[in-house]
């Protein structure tokens, strides 16, 4: 985000919709976007307008997050789940196609490790674990979840289900968590 921009949006809540709309939204889903970066060099000004756009950063950045929010973009729920763009058309689609007419189970690796070492403070490690103590609600499906096994699954049977493939079966080839 350019840095003319953010404090403006730093105060105003549909600036900051309005540039989500504008700037990811056209990008999806085709464009995997994993992060956004709300100016990477605000801080080398020492003038009284580099000193508000310091004032002006966080809350931008709490803006943005509020607005991916509100326009429901996030790799969560599960029952958003999709399959990549690049690789949906030109092999997802034909191997299910394939495992539909073979009725064959689709196997899949599935590492909770993987997104809880990515993000271990967003992720609990006894959801991670099984160990309970904690359920996530899926708001598009209600499904609750008490471990993150489980909606790792579910965002693969809501994407195949999404391409008409509902009744291909889901089997585990692989999994495991390393600590």
């Amino acid at each position: 985000m350019p840095t003319l921009t953010f404090s403006n949006i730093s105060v105003n809540r549909r600036a900051a919709e309005e540039w989500v709309r504008n700037n990811v939204l056209p990008y999806l889903p085709k464009t995997k976007i994993r992060y956004l970066l709300v100016d990477n060099e605000v801080l080398r000004s020492y003038s009284e307008q580099g000193r508000q756009m310091w004032r002006d950063l966080v809350p931008a950045m709490q803006m943005i997050k509020r607005s991916l929010k509100a326009l429901n973009i996030s790799t969560f729920p599960p029952s958003r789940g999709m399959f990549r763009y690049e690789i949906r058309d030109n092999v997802i689609i034909p191997m299910l196609n394939f495992l539909n007419r073979t009725k064959s189970f689709l196997f899949i690796d599935v590492y909770p490790y993987f997104p809880w070492s990515q993000n271990p403070y967003n992720i609990s490690l006894d959801f991670a674990l099984f160990r309970g103590g904690l359920s996530i609600r899926d708001p598009g499906s209600a499904l609750v979840y008490t471990n993150l096994l489980d909606p790792m699954l579910d965002s693969l049977v809501f994407a195949k289900s999404k391409l008409g493939f509902s009744n291909i079966l889901l089997a585990i080839s692989e999994t495991g968590l390393t600590l």
